[in-house]
């Protein structure tokens, strides 16, 4: 699995960004809580906003769990770590194309993901982050947003590996208008050899009705996820870990009904599709511990 520069899906799903570092300190604790404070949605509002802050330790911290607790309304959160220089704020997300995921959740209401003892996702002393938010509001009245991201941390010396998680999207489908279980035949990702892949996800928006994966070698295909649920797509965690094989290929793919009059292409909205398959690995192929 080679390193994916986002690119074209961060360009597309940063469209909003937000506020302040905490108080450093040389004596970390157990866990440590950062987020969104409350803000309002506007009735039938479709937004993504973003807050843009640092990591508030004047260390590495090692996160051992994350736990994601989101107000009802929310299509999306993702945490982004980026090597851009922001001022602390909330807001419009700013142009940005450098930034790298972390963690995020597609689960209303709260979610948590542990990874296995010895295994951490680091956040490096100081370091730019992007909290983004993407709210969908349908009612008819204002609602109001949150996001907590509570970070249960481990001893540095603890750590054996570090995991890394990328976003691996396929952009370049057109859904034809008045198009029912539509595909555009899916995209291969080659396995990079020496990684063992700890869980596998989906990202889709409203019209995507399955989305599957399969590990490809030259004479056996395997199933390894299938999903019908595009706002809460499950995590696939493998117990073992899945052991990558340079003459292996993941191939994802999607399938849409557009019953639209117009042609649906990759985009931010809930208006527009994705397809981004999301993978799990460790040791991280950009830092160790």
């Amino acid at each position: 699995m080679r390193r994916i520069v986002l690119g074209t899906v961060a360009a597309v799903l940063l469209a909003g960004c937000g506020a302040g570092a905490g108080k450093k300190s040389t004596a970390l604790p157990s866990s440590v809580t950062i987020g969104i404070a409350p803000w309002t949605v506007q009735a039938g509002e479709d937004r993504i906003w973003c807050k843009t802050m640092k990591v508030p330790f004047d260390q590495t911290i090692d996160v051992s769990k994350f736990t994601i607790d989101m107000a009802p309304g929310s299509h999306h959160f993702i945490l982004y770590r980026t090597t851009a220089n922001l001022p602390d704020g909330f807001g419009d997300c700013p142009a940005m194309g450098n930034e790298t995921f972390v963690v995020g959740s597609q689960n209303p209401g709260t979610f948590a993901f542990a990874y296995p003892q010895g295994l951490a996702m680091p956040l490096f002393a100081g370091e730019q982050l992007v909290l983004q938010s993407h709210y969908v509001n349908a009612s008819n009245a204002a609602i109001q947003a949150k996001v907590d991201v509570t970070m249960d941390l481990i001893p540095h010396s603890e750590v054996t590996n570090y995991v890394e998680t990328f976003l691996i999207p396929d952009t370049s489908f057109a859904i034809p208008p008045q198009t029912f279980g539509y595909t555009d035949g899916g995209k291969n990702q080659t396995e990079t050899p020496g990684l063992n892949i700890l869980s596998i996800s989906s990202h889709m928006h409203k019209r995507g009705t399955l989305f599957t994966i399969a590990e490809i070698g030259a004479t056996s295909s395997n199933n390894l996820f299938t999903t019908t649920t595009w706002d809460a797509p499950p995590i696939k965690v493998f117990d073992p870990p899945l052991v990558t094989d340079a003459s292996k290929k993941l191939h994802y793919q999607c399938t849409w009904d557009n019953e639209t009059t117009h042609t649906i292409h990759f985009g931010p909205t809930t208006e527009d599709e994705m397809c981004i398959m999301v993978v799990t690995v460790y040791p991280a192929l950009d830092y160790a511990p």
